[in-house]
């Protein structure tokens, strides 16, 4: 029963094992960089601009280069796409060793992360897999229902258009391009 149990001293340290003082460098540096890059935004209208953006945004994942951040309301996440180009450059020229290519914007509240390609590959697989399965039984039902395609009707015998439509669009021709004789 002892083994169910952790104490708290046993929690504390496994939590800060997993934490790697490197991660947390970059994290406290990617969140200053920002910071740092927004207050430079200055609006025509409002001075203040990027001071506003850096109070209502904030970062949440870098994963692959594309860096997440969440802001609150879907104005200030048009204003940031509106300044992406210097945000990613100035986050560059800053901090040039941390890998940033690009910028996603959420909203505060969803659940939208940034996946995992690799994990993304293996669902993909999984569900292209399932749906030739399905794809395969429904081919079965209709065969046994008598619906079988028949592969040899679709295919045309020649592209040659018949005589007698032939003479019709010919006949067609003639009567828009001349004069009607019987008006």
């Amino acid at each position: 029963m002892s083994e169910d149990f952790f104490s708290a001293a046993e929690l504390v340290n496994l939590t800060f094992n997993n934490l790697k003082p490197d991660f947390m460098k970059n994290a406290s540096d990617i969140y200053d960089v920002w910071r740092k890059v927004l207050y430079r935004i200055r609006g025509k209208v409002n001075p203040n601009e990027g001071e506003n953006l850096a109070s209502h945004s904030r970062v949440i994942d870098l994963k692959n280069g594309v860096l997440l951040v969440e802001a609150d309301h879907p104005g200030w996440i048009e204003l940031l796409q509106l300044h992406k180009v210097f945000i990613l450059k100035g986050m560059k020229m800053e901090k040039p060793e941390i890998e940033i290519n690009s910028i996603v914007f959420r909203l505060k509240g969803k659940k939208a992360e940034i996946h995992d390609f690799e994990r993304n590959e293996k669902d993909f697989q999984k569900a292209q897999e399932k749906a030739l399965k399905k794809l395969n039984i429904q081919e079965e039902k209709l065969k046994e229902m008598g619906f079988a395609e028949n592969k040899a009707a679709n295919t045309r015998k020649s592209e040659e258009m018949p005589q007698k439509l032939k003479n019709l669009f010919d006949k067609l021709k003639s009567d828009m391009l001349t004069n009607a004789k019987n008006k």
